[in-house]
């Protein structure tokens, strides 16, 4: 069942009783404990971080790792919604910290994409795992909300250099400048790049929007050097509920513009969906660069709009030459091997240089 609400839905179910032999002690009329209605309030009890209630059907022989129909256990909604008492209880009874949701998510993904950096810190010193990958193939700090997630999960150990199933690292899936920045002061590597070539200068996070629960990634600036060209986009959710119908429609004074896939039935959390935007010039356009304006839909509804750019130019440009464009526009080179050589031989010779002229 998919659900876009927060809210649990309850089935009526039908108990059937079969006959049994009644052991010694036992209360013929007390009814056995329905399965899905026990898992349904111990979720409901984790989710509204209600300890009593916890307490009382765990006590009951309810199983702490309890699923739902998104595959969920107690911990992941307890995670979710931020109650650290909640899932403290919680793992204090059993329950796994590495335990798999719908899409592979764990707990420890929820903390990191939901900005819970004392709620990390708790999972792992209580067994998470950071090098788990979901099944869009992201580590939990592939997902990180802020600067606090990546601080946590970094001093933990995670490898801030570490390779999704598409070959991105966390600075290419970085969701906003203040998490790129905490990567880059915990060693992560500026100059890996992808399968296609691109590094995360190239490849940034154009748009968070947050208040929806959406993170999306692309090139800051898409070519059009003939009548056909295309340029990646990609959708995150980084919310805790899936996403349904998701499509993203995208136009241009330049040129026309199909998207495909058209829409995904279900995004499920911390899933990516990769659309690619497929140009067509318009002839009459002059050459130049020109926005892209592109819209997000789900859930039945407009979720948000961002803005891109396409160059339409056939001559060559700076980014042919190996500058690289920034998020405010603006270009630079590419760094080459010989220019980290020299830089970090110019310190040493410095040194050298003070050390010979000292003794004499």
């Amino acid at each position: 069942m998919h659900r876009g609400s927060k809210i649990l839905k309850f089935s009526p179910l039908l108990v059937v009783f079969f006959p049994t032999t009644t052991a010694v002690g036992a209360d013929p009329a007390t009814p056995s404990i329905d399965a899905q209605a026990a898992s349904s309030a111990l979720h409901q009890a984790a989710r509204s971080g209600d300890g009593a209630t916890l307490v009382r059907r765990l006590d009951a022989g309810e199983p702490v790792d309890a699923r739902d129909d998104r595959d969920m256990t107690p911990l992941h909604y307890a995670v979710a919604m931020g109650h650290l008492d909640a899932a403290g209880l919680l793992l204090d009874r059993g329950a796994d910290p590495n335990a798999r949701a719908a899409g592979d998510m764990t707990p420890l993904h929820f903390a990191s994409m939901l900005a819970r950096p004392e709620m990390a810190g708790l999972l792992m010193r209580r067994g998470a795992r950071t090098d788990i990958r979901n099944a869009s193939g992201m580590m939990p700090l592939h997902l990180a909300a802020n600067d606090k997630v990546v601080n946590v999960l970094a001093a933990a150990g995670a490898d801030v250099n570490a390779l999704t199933a598409k070959g991105l690292t966390p600075l290419h899936t970085a969701r906003q400048g203040l998490v790129a920045r905490a990567l880059v002061d915990h060693k992560a590597d500026l100059r890996i790049r992808t399968p296609k070539g691109r590094t995360a200068m190239e490849l940034a996070g154009i748009e968070t929007l947050e208040r929806v629960g959406l993170s999306l990634h692309s090139v800051m600036l898409g070519r059009l050097r003939g009548v056909i060209g295309q340029m990646p986009f990609t959708v995150t959710n980084v919310s805790s509920e899936p996403k349904r119908d998701l499509a993203v429609e995208a136009r241009s004074p330049a040129c026309a513009i199909d998207v495909t896939p058209p829409s995904v039935p279900r995004l499920l959390p911390g899933q990516n969906a990769d659309f690619v935007l497929t140009f067509t010039r318009r002839p009459t356009v002059p050459e130049g660069e020109y926005p892209i304006y592109v819209s997000i839909q789900g859930d039945g509804r407009r979720l948000g709009d961002t803005d891109l750019k396409v160059d339409t130019s056939m001559r060559v440009t700076p980014e042919d030459r190996g500058m690289i464009r920034l998020a405010k526009g603006q270009i630079r080179p590419a760094s080459s091997r010989w220019f980290y050589l020299v830089y970090g031989s110019v310190p040493l010779l410095v040194v050298a240089a003070w050390l010979f002229f000292r003794r004499r």
